[in-house]
């Protein structure tokens, strides 16, 4: 196996992983995440949200660009099914999840962190 060959498939299996991850992150019973006072104060969960996205997007258009896609063709759709996919979460926390409560904040915030990790996507993957 050549090493772009590896790099363009392990580069969407990351991906997707990411996407599980964060999935399993928001589907946890919420009583059972640990709470940290002293990052309440800073909103330290709007960074957690805005920084899960922000890699998801990074990985995905890593992913394409690994296996010769042009990122500027799929950076505006793609961006645009993470933000959907941020607000389902938020809504899935509200009305399916166990002991989780989505909140349009968070919305927000997953959306500026598809905005970032776009921004960092182009400046890494583009040339």
């Amino acid at each position: 196996m050549s090493k772009s060959l590896s790099k363009a498939k392990f580069s969407i299996i990351y991906a997707l992983l990411w996407f599980v991850f964060v999935f399993v992150l928001c589907s946890f019973p919420g009583n059972q995440i640990p709470n940290f006072e002293f990052l309440n104060h800073i909103s330290f969960d709007k960074v957690i949200h805005l920084g899960m996205f922000a890699v998801q997007m990074i990985l995905i258009q890593r992913a394409f660009y690994f296996n010769q896609f042009s990122i500027s063709n799929y950076i505006i759709p793609i961006a645009e099914l993470l933000i959907f996919w941020g607000m389902t979460l938020e809504y899935m926390q509200t009305s399916f999840f166990i002991n989780r409560f989505g909140e349009w904040i968070d919305a927000v915030a997953n959306s500026f962190g598809v905005i970032a990790g776009s921004y960092i996507s182009i400046k890494l993957y583009t040339k």
